[in-house]
């Protein structure tokens, strides 16, 4: 939003004293993508014997903490020379702590350096909702599957932030199985912020290669951290993908089943490769092989009521749930896994 401020200085007593000016200044972010920002500034000044003075220019900072700064004098006409109407400065934050340097040239009559240091107030007072109210993040995806074909050539994901002090930053990663990031967004240190809603977009690439990931589980995470040092996180565990046209994703049609029911096995994502047989294989979670059923053609689904190839019920607990399938040109393919509890 648009930012405003007053400002009077030099306000002093005496013949010698330096000319009080008034300052009304304002400033709109024009860009901002993840940790750059540009700011547009505009600023009115009053000094004492000189008048009206108008001044515009531009911010670019990044992850709010390193600043590069450049402005221009519109009024007065006054030309002293080269670069005599430009303002440069440099400035950097830290935890509320802020240090600016301005270069400030006046043509044939010379330049000056200007440094001023100040420190945020408002984090004191963040600081004392340490205890009082943590933040809350919630994290939703429109779907948890990438196949590069239709609409599932990426996913996006929504993360919805609040704290009722203030957000000091947010977080979103992709993980790997082996937990390593391949993909990060996130903001840090910032302003007066009670809620964030963002939508990030993942089309199954990765920051660090810059090319498509393999295709396997991966699992997001988004977290948000308030000034007072609380976190809170939300995960999505499993996200899959799959562009391989020989690549089978099954799904459950519940993942818990009771004594007399059936559960539904059918397939996520269908291989593109024509299918010649196929074989279901179910196991404990001592990894020993407690069921299987073959059949030919494509696989589609299967309902299974938790009995053996007896027609025994099995022991309550936890059972992985996997398809093979062949090929008619005798290529072979493993679905994921996914876990039914049996109760």
């Amino acid at each position: 939003g648009i930012g405003i401020g007053f400002l009077i200085k030099n306000i002093g007593i005496g013949a010698e004293s330096i000319p009080m000016g008034m300052v009304l200044g304002a400033s709109y972010p024009v860009f901002r993508k993840g940790f750059h920002k540009v700011l547009a500034t505009a600023e009115l000044s009053s000094v004492q014997g000189i008048g009206f003075i108008i001044k515009g220019g531009a911010e670019y900072s990044y992850h709010d903490i390193g600043f590069f700064r450049i402005g221009y004098n519109a009024i007065p006409s006054i030309n002293l020379g080269l670069f005599s109407k430009f303002r440069f400065g440099i400035g950097g934050k830290y935890y509320g702590a802020n240090l600016n340097y301005a270069f400030l040239p006046y043509g044939r009559l010379g330049y000056t350096h200007e440094v001023n240091i100040s420190y945020n107030l408002d984090r004191l007072y963040k600081k004392t909702k340490k205890d009082e109210i943590k933040p809350t993040i919630k994290l939703l995806a429109d779907k948890n599957i990438i196949t590069g074909v239709g609409d599932k050539k990426s996913i996006i994901f929504t993360i919805e932030a609040k704290d009722e002090s203030a957000i000091r930053s947010w977080e979103f990663r992709i993980k790997d199985k082996k937990r390593n990031t391949i993909f990060i967004e996130k903001e840090e240190e910032l302003e007066n912020v009670r809620f964030k809603l963002k939508q990030i977009e993942w089309a199954g690439i990765s920051q660090i290669t810059k090319r498509k990931v393999e295709d396997g589980k991966y699992s997001a995470e988004a977290k948000v951290v308030d000034y007072g040092g609380n976190l809170a996180i939300d995960t999505i565990d499993e996200i899959i993908v799959s562009r391989s046209r020989y690549a089978a994703i099954i799904g459950l049609s519940s993942d818990v089943l009771f004594k007399g029911d059936r559960v539904r096995i059918y397939l996520v994502k269908k291989p593109a490769a024509r299918q010649k047989s196929w074989k279901l294989i179910i196991k404990n979670e001592a990894g020993n092989v407690v069921f299987t059923q073959e059949g030919r053609g494509k696989f589609e689904k299967f309902r299974w009521n938790g009995k053996d190839a007896e027609g025994n019920y099995l022991p309550k607990g936890k059972y992985k749930i996997q398809v093979e399938i062949t090929f008619v040109n005798n290529e072979k393919t493993t679905s994921n896994e996914v876990w039914l509890t049996f109760k």
